[in-house]
């Protein structure tokens, strides 16, 4: 099963990379998606568990072909969407 995780938004945080260590420790193929400055927050915290995960940047609003799709689930977390 191929699966995106990933935040969306403008502040780090490491909910996302929890359920995609969880995820990808139960056999799935996980994807984590942050902005590019924080992207060394989920490679640091899934290599301490020992999980293989593919992290890529991602900023809102930009495209996502390099994530290469199709997934099988996507797995939103804090996405917040203001007017």
């Amino acid at each position: 099963m191929r699966l995106w995780t990933g935040y969306i938004g403008n502040s780090p945080n490491v909910s996302h990379t929890t359920a995609g260590i969880v995820m990808a420790s139960q056999g799935a193929d996980v994807v984590l998606t942050d902005l590019e400055e924080v992207l060394y927050l989920p490679e640091m915290n899934s290599r301490r568990q020992n999980i293989e995960v593919k992290v890529k940047p991602l900023k809102w609003g930009e495209s996502i072909d390099h994530l290469e799709a199709p997934y099988d689930i996507i797995v939103g977390c804090d996405v917040v969407y203001m007017k």
